[in-house]
């Protein structure tokens, strides 16, 4: 008999040959390449076709995002990280302050807009670890089986996803050190993949990663606090002799994306502090 879980995500554990990944797990760079080279591909092929933007003419992401984030919400989500890390008053308050943009969700769209130069992708809308399917190969390397989870689909600016995956994926040292090699990698590919008709919104690497910190920005002070909301949650899928181990993983995680958060912030929205 299956046990009845409170997500559907355990479900992949009961698929023959596939693994899954969940919030508290860290991504190794080959698994993480491979994500990135899947999804390079699928936004340059739909990046500014405006006649494919038909079929998907609700940004959902956008929408809920504007219905449910707020600087209130955010706060009182952000107060939970400030019991468990009371040392981090300082830049749970930069976080705070930053949060009051969320009130004003038409500026938002407008600033995630011009990050991609006002250009649409098709874009997953809630791409993270746990919504890929994964299979080891011969070699033993957890490999990119298919994405799922697609009701949030919608054309928007593929920085969105990017940053929602790279931050929950990436290993806490990754994060801090590394970052870049994985920009630059997504950038390469999808400068690659764009029709010949197309042009790049980009100028180069260095324009594309001041975007992408802006909308990390712009994600991820809501993100981390809806993360620190559903902690208690996140380890359900471990086995219980392992979920301290889990937990302290997933806390670990949480703070190294507050450091690069903070980080991004104070560049580029310095009126924010």
């Amino acid at each position: 008999m299956v046990p009845s879980w409170p997500s559907g995500y355990i479900a992949l554990d009961w698929v023959e040959g596939i693994e899954a990944r969940y919030q508290y797990n860290s991504l190794d760079e080959f698994s993480v390449l491979q994500v990135l080279k899947y999804i390079a591909l699928m936004n340059a092929k739909t990046f500014d076709q405006k006649q494919l933007e038909d079929v998907f003419p609700l940004n959902i992401r956008e929408s809920m995002d504007g219905k449910f984030i707020n600087s209130k919400n955010n706060a009182e989500r952000l107060d939970k990280y400030l019991e468990r890390c009371p040392e981090r008053k300082d830049q749970i308050e930069i976080f705070k302050n930053f949060s009051k943009i969320y009130d004003e969700p038409e500026k938002v769209q407008r600033l995630r807009a011009a990050l991609a130069y006002n250009k649409k992708a098709l874009t997953h809308g809630d791409l993270t670890q746990q919504n890929v399917f994964w299979r080891r190969d011969s070699s033993g390397n957890l490999g990119l089986v298919a994405i799922h989870d697609w009701q949030a689909t919608h054309f928007g600016n593929p920085l969105a996803d990017l940053a929602r995956f790279l931050g929950i994926a990436l290993s806490p040292n990754e994060l801090k050190d590394n970052i870049n090699h994985y920009l630059e990698f997504y950038f390469k590919e999808f400068t690659s993949n764009l029709p010949e008709e197309i042009k790049n919104p980009w100028q180069d690497l260095e324009d594309f990663i001041s975007c992408f910190e802006q909308m990390f920005c712009l994600v991820t002070t809501s993100l981390i606090s809806i993360l620190i909301s559903f902690g208690p949650l996140v380890t359900r899928t471990a086995e219980e002799t392992e979920k301290p181990a889990r937990e302290k993983e997933f806390n670990e995680k949480v703070d190294s994306i507050a450091d690069y958060l903070q980080k991004c912030i104070e560049k580029w929205f310095h009126s924010n502090k």
